[in-house]
Parts: structure tokens; sequence; C-alpha cells
């Protein structure tokens, strides 16, 4: 059984997001699959049918699964005008507090993933400082 298995039924419908994000996504979502070797488990982007459901109260951009660590994975895009918000804060607090509850890995942090465009990841570095989770939070730009 898959450790998130209740939260398929959490999917929503997400707006329209702008081209510059669906891009971080498709990147993160590519990165994540490809240069980690996780299995996508929805992802907020067009050219992907399995959206991502709702955790710890937020739904991020991407999901990931680490089969062989029974892991989960978060992964977000944020928009240079959309970090430093009260939003992508309370997202970020949500996920960097969250720790597997089953299977290999049970008790282990989430790995929570950030893409943002190249000319913001100093922004980036400091919102994350500041919120105290830059140690849980993986970066990454475009």
């Amino acid at each position: 059984m898959d450790v998130y298995s209740y939260d398929m039924n959490k999917r929503i419908e997400l707006a329209a997001p702008s081209p510059e994000h669906q891009k971080l996504v498709g990147a993160l979502a590519k990165a994540l699959r490809e240069q980690r070797g996780l299995q996508l488990r929805g992802v907020a982007h067009d050219d992907y049918e399995d959206k991502p459901y709702e955790i710890g109260g937020f739904v991020p951009d991407v999901i990931a699964y680490d089969e062989a660590k029974e892991l989960l994975v978060i992964g977000e895009a944020e928009t240079c005008d959309h970090i430093d918000t009260e939003h992508t804060r309370d997202q970020i607090k949500a996920w960097t507090n969250r720790v597997m509850s089953e299977g290999k890995s049970k008790g282990v942090s989430v790995p929570v993933h950030v893409i943002v465009p190249s000319n913001c990841k100093n922004d980036l570095e400091t919102f994350l400082v500041n919120l105290s989770v830059r140690d849980r939070v993986t970066v990454w730009s475009l």
C-alpha cells in the first residue's frame, strides 16, 4: 500500500498558472525524475495528467516518490514576485514540518524542493534562512 494513498481523494483543480510558472514546474518535475530518479505522482503542469493533491493543508506543484526509500518528496515553483508572501511562507512552514508516518522512512522528514528563476535565487535563500528552514529545503533555479 502506498503511504499517502489516502491523499489521492484530495485532488483539487488548480488555477491557470502563468507561462513562467509552468516552465519552472516542468523543469522541477523533469529534474526530480531524471536527476533524482523519483516517480512523479502529481504535477501541476499542462503536460502531466496526474495532478498534485493536498499535503499539510496546501497543494504543491510537484509530488514525487522515492519507491526504494518509501519517501514522499514535495516540489514547489515560485516566480520572483511570489517568494516572500504569506502564502509561500505558510506552505513552506507546513511542508518542512512533515514527516513520513509509515514505511521504510517512517519518522523521516519529507524533503522539500523549491525552484525559482535564477535571478531571484538569492531572494529565496534569504527567505528560507529567515524562516529557519534553509537546511530543510533543496533550492533549484532555472
